[in-house]
């Protein structure tokens, strides 16, 4: 009987845990399982609140607080600390996950359901080498202050305020060096370093545009890609703070080349070639261009006869996976996938985009060597070589 009290006792105290913890997203709980020596699994699940609906399971150690997350839905994942640990986002907060085995645990610092109460944070944009976090803290509605978080000692820094809330696309983009980013504000691109007091915000202007406006991944050569009009500036990291001082002098970059229209970071996107040497280009979310950089007044170039891709209706999604050997592939939509070889027997690419079969799931991840592409979706995990 004194047992029976005693988990009574530690369930009643759960319970009252979960009523004044907030919880977001119409999260119910289930399948209570209580063991002798008063461990607790449980099942909590998500009807999504503008997410997928998921669920995860937990473990409880009663009397107490302690509460661990067992599984995670891989709701948004990314590939940190060159590929030994994946950072998962879901409707529960954000999970590390060791690639070589192990159970979830919480960025530190960063609010989660299972660590310091808070709302989900709709976007994040982690460094590559999984320390620093940047999110959106919300101030209202439309806007918040961009944060800056160090996974080693938790440490919050304020970047910048009056930040556009992230919708499809987050403000800020990390460059390969873990200590450099750029981030947008009210129509203009920032930078701000982790290694040393940066300058005033006046003082940090690449110039305008938006998040779309730049490009950045671990195979351009540690390089930042910025499109102004239609020139293709491509920006050292390590320069970035000498460039800003003189911006009224000198150009944000050297120029790579240029497209043959105005780019609109409002409607328009871009994906360099890991090899610096070319980028597609998509025009009004709808129009899908491949075209080659280093392109001058002086060289003849029939823009015409380069492979395109017309997309069904506008403002379909876009995956581009782009391996180092040159093969790019093209998720369009859910129903679209293309094959594009931008580097053929003769050095040049093909000159159209071959059509594929539809993959198993539409949000992928090319491994970082190249290799294999990781689909995932409703239906599962598929890994492809």
């Amino acid at each position: 009987m004194i047992k029976s009290n005693r988990k009574q006792f530690s369930l009643l105290g759960l319970f009252l845990f979960f009523l004044i913890t907030p919880c977001y997203g119409k999260i119910s709980f289930s399948g209570l399982d209580l063991a002798e020596d008063n461990r607790l699994l449980f099942l909590a699940a998500s009807s999504g609140s503008g997410t997928a609906a998921q669920n995860a399971l937990f473990y409880a150690q009663l009397p107490g607080r302690s509460v661990s997350l067992l599984t995670a839905f891989p709701e948004k994942m990314e590939l940190i600390e060159e590929g030994r640990t994946i950072l998962v986002h879901n409707a529960f907060g954000s999970q590390i996950l060791p690639v070589s085995g192990g159970i979830p645990r919480s960025f530190p610092g960063f609010a989660s359901f299972t660590g310091t109460p808070g709302g989900r944070v709709e976007s994040t944009a982690v460094s590559p080498n999984g320390r620093w976090l940047l999110y959106v803290e919300p101030t209202s509605h439309a806007k918040g202050t961009l944060m800056l978080l160090d996974g080693v000692s938790g440490r919050k820094i304020p970047v910048s305020s009056d930040i556009e809330r992230s919708g499809r696309f987050f403000p800020a983009l990390w460059g390969n060096d873990s200590h450099t980013f750029l981030y947008a504000k009210g129509g203009r691109i920032y930078f701000y370093t982790t290694q040393t007091t940066p300058p005033e915000e006046r003082h940090r202007v690449i110039g305008d545009g938006s998040i779309t406006s730049v490009y950045g991944e671990s195979g351009t050569g540690g390089f930042f890609y910025y499109i102004r009009e239609s020139t293709v500036f491509r920006i050292r990291s390590n320069m970035l703070f000498t460039r800003t001082l003189y911006t009224d002098f000198l150009e944000p970059g050297e120029a790579a080349g240029k497209i043959p229209f105005e780019f609109d970071p409002n409607f328009d996107r871009f994906w360099i070639a890991p090899d610096g040497l070319s980028l597609l280009i998509c025009k009004g979310g709808r129009n899908l261009f491949y075209y080659p950089l280093g392109v001058t007044v002086d060289t003849e170039t029939d823009f015409a006869s380069l492979p395109y891709v017309l997309a069904p209706r506008s403002g379909a999604r876009f995956e581009v996976l782009w391996s180092l050997d040159g093969i790019v592939t093209v998720i369009i939509g859910d129903g679209l996938a293309y094959r594009l070889n931008t580097r053929g027997l003769d050095g040049t690419a093909s000159r159209s985009f071959e059509t594929l079969s539809l993959p198993p799931a539409f949000q992928a991840r090319l491994s970082p060597d190249g290799r294999r592409v990781l689909f995932w979706g409703n239906n599962g995990l598929f890994l492809y070589d």
